[in-house]
């Protein structure tokens, strides 16, 4: 089951959350389902444009959660290449890493396509603000 966020993740974002990520009732009634879309995801790789529909119900779903778009859907891929190398060792190369690291971020960048401009600028503004806080 993929480890949402590593403890490096998780001191990232513990200032926003009363509970570990790895902990969160949330999060692990949902990652059986985000495994199963990876799954199925992976499943298409060889028709690309056949990934496309999904990926923008997952980005629907992601956007009328108040999901933010930007930072979650970083921390959340890199839970995800951590998750890999840890598990799979030696025997992810660095080729299949970087494989890895294309298609998540083609597949994050087709999520992120439906989110609103309002949502989008809301979570820029965000951002800002909390970097100005360090």
């Amino acid at each position: 089951m993929l480890k949402f966020l590593s403890r490096s993740h998780h001191a990232k974002a513990a200032a926003k959350f009363d509970e570990p990520l790895e902990e969160s009732p949330g999060l692990i009634k949902c990652s059986p389902l985000v495994m199963a879309h990876i799954a199925k995801l992976v499943a298409l790789a060889s028709t690309p444009e056949a990934m496309v529909e999904p990926l923008y119900e997952l980005g629907m779903k992601a956007a009328t959660s108040e999901l933010i778009p930007g930072t979650p859907f970083t921390i959340f891929g890199e839970a995800l290449l951590e998750t890999l190398a840890e598990t799979l060792g030696d025997k992810l190369t660095t080729e299949a890493a970087d494989a890895w690291k294309y298609a998540y971020s083609a597949c994050s960048a087709a999520m992120q396509e439906v989110y609103l401009p309002s949502q989008k600028a809301a979570a820029a503004a965000a951002l800002d603000e909390e970097q100005a806080e360090y």
